[in-house]
């Protein structure tokens, strides 16, 4: 191994720790909204917080906000629930063809329909956090309840921000 080698390991394996560290915040924490802005996915994460917004509108937000533009999916016991690409595709299959079709209109879209399945009657038992897993490119794998969980992996070759945890209080 060279030189150039031993620091580029190490870097890698920085990475993987770092992303562990900052993420195992949400351990514990429940996981009680999912939405989205154009194609931005957010989760919130933790006890709710009420917040005046800068057009002086009251939100509701979590401990913890985990904003996602790159590669994600949902998976649950029986296979993938939902991923990124399904805001691509129309809620009703017999749109896929249609011309007007229009994937950002809220709801329109298989990602904004199946996400709503998810948490539908999952107020009283919301998904918690179990465990956190990085891998060496800046990608993790959320451990929830029921067997579900939450996988993200960047899959851009650019220096870009793929992911941004942070708390929005």
């Amino acid at each position: 191994m060279t030189c150039v080698d031993c620091i580029l390991t190490f870097m890698i394996r920085d990475l993987k720790l770092q992303v562990e560290v900052a993420l195992n915040v949400l351990i514990g924490q429940i996981l009680w909204d999912i939405g989205r802005a154009g194609e931005i996915e957010w989760f919130q994460f933790g006890n709710k917080q009420t917040i005046v917004t800068k057009s002086e509108t009251i939100k509701e937000v979590g401990e913890y906000a985990l904003h996602l533009q790159c590669a994600w999916r949902i998976s649950s016991p029986s296979g993938i629930f939902v991923g990124s690409q399904d805001m691509y595709y129309p809620a009703i299959e017999t749109d896929l063809h249609r011309d007007d079709y229009d994937w950002d209109q809220p709801g329109n879209n298989r990602c904004d329909v199946r996400i709503s399945l998810l948490l539908t009657g999952r107020e009283t038992t919301p998904f918690k956090v179990n465990n956190v897993a990085a891998d060496s490119y800046g990608g993790f794998c959320l451990s929830l309840s029921d067997g579900y969980s939450l996988e993200v992996f960047p899959d851009l070759s650019l220096d870009n921000e793929c992911w941004r945890l942070f708390q929005p209080y």
